[in-house]
């Protein structure tokens, strides 16, 4: 187990976008609209999160961007 991540039921109070992200393929979301528009940045890739309630930091945002653009080209 990690210490540092507990599953997020054994959490207390786990962040929501955590929660959120657990429902919703996140990464996929994120890929779809690198597609869409390869020269997106990560305030706009938030703003379709945030449609389905699975905002992330801005940092995560961008290394999950990096991941789409390095499988697709």
């Amino acid at each position: 187990m990690d210490i540092m991540m507990p599953p997020l039921h054994e959490q207390p109070a786990p962040a929501p976008w955590l929660v959120h992200r657990e429902r919703i393929d996140v990464p996929r979301v994120i890929c779809d609209v690198v597609s869409r528009n390869p020269d997106a940045v990560p305030d706009e890739i938030n703003q379709e999160l945030r449609k389905r309630e699975a905002e992330l930091p801005g940092t995560l945002v961008t290394e999950w961007m990096k991941k789409c653009k390095a499988a697709s080209g």
